[in-house]
């Protein structure tokens, strides 16, 4: 083998020997850059473990590749000789294309055998043999691996050596990437939660840390976990949110028993926190018990109220709690709860805020707290829970209770409504109310009074009270008083307050006594009240007359207007009810005051009869207006219609303005009868006051002349003269104007001119102003005897004129239901007329007729005859009082419409079917008349019985008077016991007796002047009673006898009279003169001629009330006679006889009862009204 062989071969295992070390420096020197890239990305980022496991795995891979890739190619590499000389052929240029041939040559031994091949061969050799061998190897690629895997080694080991610290834990990371080695941290976090802490379940918890060091922008999370019954059941990671100054948090939703918290960010995590969940402290339920202040326990009860949970609407109940009540709250909590054990005022007001102020607190058992306090003012507070852990209650509990004071009582007077002027024989009914939030202790009405000629300035004194009993919160008190009892006099003010008190009490203090304001009644004399009775009625008038004006004026419009005229007539309507209502205010007056005016009553009456009619005529005429603005199903009928509505409304409102008209002219004339009647009654007045100075001066002038006289005496005689004198120039005007005004009333009410006339002829006849003259002149000479004797006459006559004035209403009323009666009868007998000419109207034959000439100048004559008689009973009405004139209206109109027939029969075309029509139209107008008639004269018969009944009354009362009298008397001269009487006794008793007869003939002259007495049951018996008793107690007085038996029966006989008296009272309130006209039997329709039962004096429910008293009187009676048998008063006869009359008696009032009761019940059968029979048609009537 040649030398250059060899040489390549051993460059040959040089190479190779290179290339391995340059391929594991290499692959090292990767190694390396990865294992400190890794690091450093670790370090920089704090990559997690997974990732740091993968870049592991991947550079495990790349070692793996990089050694298949590098390593085990260097170490298989064995370069040919060829490739070698080819290569040295490169890099020496003189032998190119020779070394490889010479390698070939030598190799496969040709050099042996060829000179020329060996010859190459030794010079190949030659040259090859001065060529080093480092010239054909280059080592510095291998050189600088190395150097590079040097340097890198060297980084990494003074990286070591000076972060050793970091250089472990990176390796420590790297080589275990799912173990626990971590880089130092360059933040630090602190957490807000500490383990063991507690919270409570339901509220958001909020999970907390800060960040002590490291970038404020760092990320922090949390990790927690959920344990329910020691298990986890839940984890969660959650990403913090910065709030500022490096606090991070997030709330989240507790749940379960406990939680694991812990914080980290990208290099710190912070131990793990155990953090205990349980429920806060709550109320479940609460009750409060409510007692009422121990002086108000009778009225109010105990209350227990539902609050619920303290966190609802029921912690605040709306019913409010009085003031000084105890209250109890029972609270039921959700756990218990830590208590001091003497809880004191402090602890009280933060657990329960106000409502622990001044309270008592108890724990009964430990899951219920009891609080009790007393009730001052309103109150409200919140409940602060805390249980052993310092956790308060999730939501807000609170209570409130709304206290009321139990404010002062209150009263007030209600009736009379307001301050009063009234007479001084009024009734008075006092009605007041007292309120009390919780009830009425004590309540009274008390009446003062503060007499006319009391001094100024002094107290009323009080002379009534009435007590009621109260314990409740509203009482009414009602006190009915008569002026009269307390001797009212003109001027007197009496004061009528109501007091009442509660039953409060609070530390021994109650609240004042409250009064009412005051009402107060002016006490009048007669005269000044008529005056005011009178400024009413003439509002009255002026309110008339306009809507007298008011009425026109609708009238006018209604042809054209009918809509708004059927406005005005509603209004109109509602202005006559308003003045109704006006004249019930004047009623109500004069009844309270019992004013005994008869003029005055029955000018209410009347009025209130022409109202009525006005305001059922209006409310007529206002229907018929809107009937006419409605439509109709055709044109033509809508017309007909309207065209008809409106000529019935237009008469209507005709109707009314003439009712209107008469009520002004009847106003009119009472004002000129009141004035009249003031004028003497003032007249009477001044001459009574001069008569009482004329005496007063008589008695210091007595027995001197004029000339002996002082000369201020004499001017007082001269100014008491001229004041005589102008009372005589004065009743001679008087005299006169009484006269004239008789004349000008004579037309339209010829009993009240009668009155003025009569007044007038009597003091022209007692020549009254003469006799004023004289006592004028008598009194200038100083003649006082004989100008008090004229004075006393002129009195007398002025007294006479009054009476005059003041005529019988009694008999008025009866006059005027005689003329109302015959009024009755001849319109009954015109509208029978009427219907016969309708008969005969219908009977006319044909006009081609030869009867038909003669027959229609008979129906013509006839209706002439007809309308004669009409015309008469017009008159005749007109004549029959104010309510005639309403009459006489409805006649006249009968009457013109038979003059309308008339025309038409005198006519050339003779139209019957006109002539029929109007005939009915005068039938129509006739029976309205008849209607009216029939309703005046109820009114007149039940006016005339009640005139009757109160004169009855009257005479009862007076009689009981005399038997009052007769009985004390009867007292004062009976004998002790044991004594007998004296001469004188006995003739005072004789005399007595002849008293009782005169009070049983009085009575017996009563029935004979009544004789409607006879025909009732009760009222009849008694009087036979009262006839029997009179006798018995007549026959023992005469024989002397005034012991007990005779005083039982004179008040038997007071009683008997009394009784009857009151249910006469009683039956005359119910059948007031005030009162709208009643149907006493039913109102007659159309023509009929029904008769209508007359008014009873004495109806059969007063004696029912009669039989009621009756048998009280029987009940006192028997308790009586037991009590005088038991104490002696009375014989064992006597006692017997009593006893037996006594039995009989209500043996009798028995079988009356059961007449009575039969009376009653066939009177109601009676008022039924009975089903109307078929009318019989009338030829002709109705048609149009």
């Amino acid at each position: 083998m040649t030398g250059f062989i060899e040489k390549f071969e051993k460059i040959a295992r040089r190479v190779r020997l290179l290339a391995v070390l340059r391929s594991c420096c290499n692959l090292l020197a990767m190694i390396l850059l990865w294992a400190i890239v890794f690091i450093f990305l670790d370090f920089i980022f704090t990559l997690p473990g997974i990732l740091r496991f993968l870049l592991l795995f991947a550079g495990a891979i790349l070692l793996m590749v990089g050694f298949v890739r590098m390593i085990l190619p260097a170490i298989r590499f064995k370069p040919h000789r060829v490739q070698l000389a080819l290569r040295t052929e490169r890099l020496i240029p003189g032998l190119q294309g020779k070394i490889a041939s010479a390698s070939e040559f030598a190799s496969s031994g040709v050099s042996d055998r060829n000179p020329m091949a060996a010859d190459l061969v030794e010079e190949v050799d030659r040259h090859l043999s001065t060529v080093p061998t480092s010239e054909i190897i280059r080592i510095r690629p291998t050189i600088h691996s190395f150097s590079l895997l040097l340097g890198m080694l060297c980084v990494v080991f003074l990286f070591v050596i000076v972060w050793s610290d970091l250089s472990m834990t990176g390796l420590r990371r790297m080589f275990t990437p799912l173990g626990s080695a971590r880089w130092p941290a360059t933040t630090l976090i602190v957490p807000m939660i500490t383990d063991g802490d507690v919270y409570p379940r339901g509220v958001p918890l909020a999970l907390s840390a800060r960040l002590e060091k490291g970038d404020p922008d760092t990320r922090v999370s949390a990790s927690y976990s959920v344990i329910s019954e020691d298990k986890v059941v839940s984890r969660y990671e959650i990403l913090l949110t910065p709030q500022g100054g490096g606090l991070f948090e997030r709330l989240i939703d507790v749940d379960g028993d406990a939680m694991e918290v812990s914080f980290e960010t990208y290099d710190y995590k912070t131990q793990t926190s155990l953090i205990r969940i349980v429920d806060s402290p709550s109320i479940t339920e609460t009750t409060l018990e409510v007692v009422p202040p121990q002086y108000a326990a009778s009225q109010l009860e105990s209350l227990t109220l539902d609050l619920g949970t303290g966190t609802d609407v029921r912690a605040y109940p709306e019913s409010p709690i009085l003031e000084g009540s105890t209250v109890r709250f029972n609270f039921s909590l959700s756990k218990p709860l830590p208590v001091p054990e003497e809880p004191d005022a402090d602890w009280l007001t933060e657990t329960f805020g106000s409502l622990g102020s001044d309270a008592r607190f108890d724990t009964p058992v430990p899951q219920s707290w009891v609080l009790e306090k007393n009730l001052a003012s309103t109150t409200s507070g919140l409940v602060t829970l805390v249980d052993e852990h310092g956790i308060v209650n999730i939501d807000e509990i609170g209570f409130g209770i709304n206290v009321i004071d139990d404010r002062m009582p209150s009263t007030v007077v209600i009736e009379p409504p307001s301050d009063e002027i009234v007479l001084p024989g009024a009734m008075i009914d006092i009605q007041a109310e007292g309120r009390d939030d919780v009830a009425v202790d004590t309540a009274l009405i008390e009446i003062f009074k503060r007499a006319n000629n009391a001094p100024v300035g002094s107290d009323a004194k009080r002379i009534d009270s009435r007590e009621f009993t109260a314990g409740d919160k509203t009482i009414e008190m009602s006190h009915l008083i008569h002026l009269g009892d307390f001797e009212a006099e003109p001027g007197d003010v009496f004061e009528i307050v109501s007091r009442v008190s509660d039953a409060y009490v609070k530390d021994g203090v109650r609240h004042p006594v409250v009064e009412s304001n005051p009402r107060r009644i002016t006490v009048i004399a007669p005269g000044d009240f008529s005056e005011l009775v009178q400024q009413q009625i003439a509002s009255i008038r002026r309110n008339t007359i306009r809507l007298e004006t008011m009425q026109r004026e609708t009238q006018e419009k209604t042809p054209t207007n009918p809509e708004s005229a059927a406005v005005d007539q509603a209004r109109i309507s509602q202005r006559i009810a308003t003045t109704e209502d006006a004249l019930d205010s004047i009623q109500d007056r004069v009844s309270r005051n019992n004013l005994d005016d008869p003029i005055l009553e029955e000018l209410i009456r009347q009025s209130r009869d022409i109202l009525s009619s006005a305001g059922r005529s209006s409310s007529r005429a206002s229907d018929e207006l809107e009937n006419a603005g409605q439509p109709q199903s055709s044109p033509s009928s809508q017309s007909d219609s309207t065209g008809t509505e409106r000529s019935d409304a237009i008469e209507l409102q005709q109707e009314v303005r003439d009712e209107l008209v008469d009520l002004v002219a009847l106003l009119d004339r009472n004002e000129d009868s009141w004035l009249v009647t003031r004028q003497v009654e003032d007249m009477l007045e001044e001459l009574i006051e001069l008569r009482d100075q004329t005496s007063r001066i008589g008695d210091e002038t007595i027995g001197r002349t004029r000339d002996e006289l002082a000369d201020e005496e004499r001017s007082e005689l001269d100014q008491l003269s001229a004041s005589q004198s102008e009372t005589a120039r004065r009743s001679e005007e008087l005299s006169d104007s009484l006269r004239e005004r008789g004349e000008i009333m004579d037309q339209a009410d010829r009993q009240r001119a009668e009155s003025l006339q009569s007044a007038a002829r009597r003091a022209e006849r007692s020549e009254l102003s003469r006799t004023l003259e004289e006592a004028a002149r008598q009194i200038s000479e100083n003649q006082i005897s004989n100008a008090q004797e004229a004075q006393e006459e002129s009195i007398e006559t002025l007294s006479r004129m009054l009476e005059d004035l003041q005529e019988d209403r009694g008999a008025r009323a009866e006059q005027l239901a005689r003329q109302l009666s015959n009024l009755v009868r001849s319109l009954e007998q015109v509208v029978s007329g009427n219907e016969d000419e309708l008969i005969s109207l219908a009977r006319i034959p044909d006009p081609d007729s030869s009867e038909f000439e003669p027959e229609i100048e008979q129906r013509i004559s006839s209706q002439i005859s007809l309308a004669g008689n009409t015309a008469s009973v017009r008159v005749e009405a007109t004549a029959s009082g104010s309510g005639g004139q309403r009459i006489a209206r409805r006649i006249e109109s009968a009457e013109s419409h038979q003059g309308d027939s008339i025309s038409s029969l005198r006519s050339e075309e003779r139209d019957l079917a006109v002539t029929e029509f109007k005939m009915n139209q005068s039938l129509e107008e006739l029976e309205k008349a008849l209607e009216l008639a029939r309703e005046a004269e109820r009114s007149a018969e039940n006016e005339e019985s009640r005139q009757k009944r109160e004169k009855l009354r009257k005479a009862y009362l007076e009689l009981a008077e005399k038997e009052t009298g007769l009985r004390i008397e009867t007292e004062e001269i009976s004998p002790a016991p044991g004594q007998r009487s004296t001469r004188r006794t006995l003739i005072r008793a004789k005399r007595l007796s002849l008293e009782q007869e005169s009070i049983r003939s009085t009575l017996v002259e009563l029935v004979n002047e009544m004789p409607e007495i006879e025909s009732t049951l009760l009222v009849s018996r008694v009087h036979q009673m009262i006839d029997e008793w009179s006798a018995q107690v007549r026959d023992r007085l005469h024989d002397g006898d005034t012991g007990q038996w005779v005083r039982n029966r004179e008040e038997l006989i007071i009683e008997s009279l009394m009784d009857l008296a009151e249910v006469l009272a009683e039956s005359n309130q119910d059948d007031s003169p005030f009162s709208e006209n009643g149907d006493a039997g039913g109102a007659q329709q159309g023509g009929g001629q029904q008769s209508q039962p007359q008014a009873q004096i004495i109806p059969p429910l007063s004696e029912l009330k009669l039989l009621r008293n009756l048998q009280e009187q029987i009940y006192r009676r028997t308790r009586l006679v037991d009590e005088e048998s038991n104490a002696g008063a009375e014989t064992a006869s006597e006692v017997e006889s009593t006893v037996e009359e006594l039995a009989e008696m209500q043996s009798e009032l028995f079988d009356l009862g059961t007449k009575l009761l039969e009376a009653l019940q066939e009177q109601a059968e009676q008022r039924e009204p009975a089903a109307p029979e078929p009318e019989t048609p009338v030829a002709g009537k109705g048609i149009r």
